[in-house]
């Protein structure tokens, strides 16, 4: 085989990355009995199934303290009810919460009925957590009359506002949530009065601050509402890791090598605090978090990863001036190497694998849930976005071939990242602005991150230099909802008011349409 000079590097870092991830060696401790809430961090359910769903909790009775590694491995009990007040139990068991995963349980749940509700609990050590709710996915086959309810969100800065949009997500009462990155930060940023609830701990590069920040964003009680009120399905953008990175490549330059050891740290942070499936554990250095989702043959989610697998963003430096900090060229004028066809945004594997299922796909709906900005954005004089899909073109054009050669039905492409909302048609060819529009992408604002503060005139040139634009609104958070039936889609972005404020609600709604068969969006 081979070694590559990335390779190399890779293993360098497995060595540190092992001990953070190594199989637990399990140290039941049964006589564990609590006398604080061990529940603190709430429970959340995920990735559901026809059959079943994750179910997850964290025992973490002082989360913001170091861990608790004289706990052992904690045997946690869990229940599934069909009602909420658990009259009828139809599953229940014993987990392990293993203290080498900070006490963090997944239940893979089976054994349930298609397409509906279910409510679940935990007890440890005497006490009782929470009750969950969570939804089963549509059985094999089934399309015709459904009616699917979904909302996504993405970009929750902990310190920039209240949670409120996750609260009034939760109030909806959907099918899902999708989360589309930037669960956590690993900075701050902004004017000491931008921050309202401010941190303090540091910038976190290992697993002990990981865990720290997660634990720091998940005691609040509306980010904790919404995962106990319907299954979540996340994926990941950068500040799960470390802003702008691009696979082994950190946004300071670091030597790769210690990049990679932190981010085994991140990964596996992020497993430990997300409803995911076992077969998402991180094994070294890697964690494989592209999937799909199915709701019989009525709609499918191909959850993307386009951070861990992408090529470095290119034209690095080549604007002239001192370059020290990748994030600070995020909109350059375009070099030869941004054209190069080598170049990927989702790795080899998983560009194959995406390509293969959609020859495949026999779903009415086809949701591609993914991070960054999909459709070419055009800032003026030629100016691309090197972190978006913009900045690996040729990746880009062999997705939407791909779109246009298998016919799978109905495509939406569904993106958070830039603290704004967006509604596109999706060009055949993403830079000729008479091509044919092949499917339609939405994407969501900030829930709390400080929004991208345009101007009316800066909104009214990109839609004027964008003709596939059909909606650009900056400066507000908020979050989308979507009701996917056999003949339409109705996604809904909603606007939120003062999120500085406890109990901020909708300040405002606007709708898009896409009718199935007619790729593109009207208003709603």
């Amino acid at each position: 085989m081979r070694l590559t000079r990335r390779s190399l590097l890779e293993r360098a870092a497995m060595v540190a990355a092992l001990a953070v991830i190594a199989p637990p060696i399990l140290r039941v401790n049964a006589q564990t009995r609590f006398t604080e809430n061990p529940f603190t961090l709430g429970v959340a359910s995920g990735d559901p199934w026809p059959t079943g769903a994750v179910i997850w909790t964290r025992i973490a009775p002082r989360p913001l303290e170091p861990l608790d590694e004289s706990l052992g491995d904690v045997p946690v009990e869990w229940e599934v009810a069909e009602d909420e007040g658990f009259a009828t139990i139809v599953q229940s068991g014993t987990a392990i919460a293993p203290a080498a995963r900070a006490h963090a349980v997944h239940v893979e749940v089976e054994g349930l009925k298609p397409f509906r509700p279910y409510w679940y609990r935990f007890r440890a050590g005497g006490a009782e957590s929470p009750v969950g709710r969570t939804h089963t996915a549509l059985a094999p086959g089934a399309a015709g009359d459904q009616t699917l309810n979904f909302t996504f969100a993405s970009c929750g800065h902990y310190e920039h506002g209240t949670f409120a949009g996750y609260r009034a997500m939760a109030a909806e009462n959907p099918h899902a949530m999708l989360f589309l990155g930037d669960y956590i930060y690993e900075v701050t940023y902004g004017k000491p009065e931008q921050k309202i609830r401010p941190l303090t701990s540091a910038e976190p590069t290992d697993l002990a601050g990981y865990r720290l920040r997660y634990a720091e964003y998940k005691r609040d009680l509306d980010l904790q509402a919404a995962h106990a009120a319907a299954p979540w399905i996340v994926t990941w953008d950068d500040h799960e890791v470390d802003n702008d990175y691009a696979a082994d490549q950190s946004e300071d330059l670091h030597n790769p090598a210690f990049f990679l050891a932190r981010r085994a740290a991140a990964y596996q942070a992020f497993f430990e605090a997300m409803p995911l499936r076992l077969s998402a554990l991180p094994d070294a250095t890697a964690m494989k978090l592209y999937r799909r989702i199915r709701y019989g043959d009525f709609l499918d989610f191909w959850v993307l990863d386009t951070r861990q697998h992408r090529s470095d963003q290119a034209c690095i430096g080549a604007q002239g001036g001192t370059y020290n900090k990748r994030g600070a060229n995020r909109r350059l004028v375009p070099c030869e190497e941004l054209y190069d066809p080598a170049r990927t945004m989702l790795g080899a594997e998983q560009e194959t694998w995406l390509s293969y299922g959609l020859g495949r796909a026999s779903a009415q709906w086809n949701v591609i849930a993914q991070s960054v900005m999909f459709c070419d954005v055009e800032f003026g004089g030629g100016a691309r976005a090197t972190d978006f899909w913009s900045g690996y073109p040729a990746a880009r054009q062999r997705l939407l071939d791909r779109l246009a050669e298998t016919k799978a039905k109905n495509p939406l492409i569904l993106t958070g990242d830039v603290h704004s909302f967006w509604a596109w048609d999706v060009a055949r060819d993403a830079v000729k602005t008479d091509s044919e529009t092949i499917a339609a992408e939405l994407v969501c604002s900030s829930i709390s991150s400080l929004p991208w503060p345009m101007t009316d005139d800066f909104m009214g040139a990109l839609r004027a230099d964008n003709p596939k634009l059909r909606e650009v609104r900056g400066r507000v958070n908020g979050y989308v909802s979507c009701t996917a039936r056999a003949e339409r889609l109705e996604a809904r972005m909603h606007t939120l008011s003062d999120i500085t404020q406890e109990g901020a609600g909708i300040a405002e709604t606007k709708s898009f349409v896409m009718e199935a068969g007619k790729p593109g969006l009207v208003a709603g």
